[in-house]
């Protein structure tokens, strides 16, 4: 289940993204943009923190949790329109 201050962070990075390609260079929106990057690394677990409350010490569960990390910030890069 996403939690609710999640689910409006994914949104206002959708909106930011759209603003951004419709304005873009705008140096405002990639403030807001980096803004909610660093949101986004403060409010949702890291790696470390999942890994620790699915199974500790297992290797197969420290892999899993860093996937899941990169794809949460590759989806969040992409709603911003900041890397392909």
């Amino acid at each position: 289940m996403v939690e609710a201050h999640t689910q409006r962070l994914y949104e206002l990075a959708a909106d930011i993204g759209r603003l951004r390609r419709r304005y873009p260079g705008d140096h405002i929106l990639d403030r807001a943009a980096t803004h909610v990057e660093t949101l986004a690394l403060m409010l949702e677990p890291c790696a470390a923190q999942l890994a620790a409350c699915t199974a500790p010490g297992d290797e197969a569960a420290i892999v899993e949790a860093i996937r899941c990390v990169d794809d949460r910030h590759r989806q969040l890069r992409h709603l911003l329109r900041c890397a392909a």
